[in-house]
């Protein structure tokens, strides 16, 4: 635990200290990869207290939602330009749920 929020704290350091900007192209792809992890760094928090937590089922997956959203993002391109916000609302609906889900666990009565 300790080891994530010193990496946490050295990420934000190293980002606000370096001098970087994304193109204007890429920025919807990072917005969908950010929201991607996200989701999984939430269901993970919510399989680690409900003591369902599997690292093989963690990071298959973030792969597999990550090249099925990168495999969307490129289609969306040619086929239907706004698939693309269809995918970060499931996303944010999804992170919303795990964190309710991770609220509900953590405040319950006893």
């Amino acid at each position: 635990m300790i080891f994530a929020v010193i990496s946490l704290i050295l990420g934000i350091v190293i980002g606000y200290l370096c001098n970087f900007s994304i193109p204007m192209q890429y920025s919807q792809i990072l917005t969908v990869l950010i929201l991607i992890g996200l989701d999984s760094v939430f269901g993970g928090t919510k399989a680690i207290l409900a003591d369902k937590y599997y690292g093989v089922r963690f990071w298959s997956g973030l792969l597999l939602n990550l090249a099925l959203a990168i495999i969307l993002l490129l289609s969306s391109t040619y086929v239907a330009p706004g698939l693309s916000y269809a995918i970060i609302v499931v996303f944010v609906f999804r992170i919303f749920k795990n964190f309710t889900a991770i609220q509900k666990m953590l405040f319950k009565k006893k």
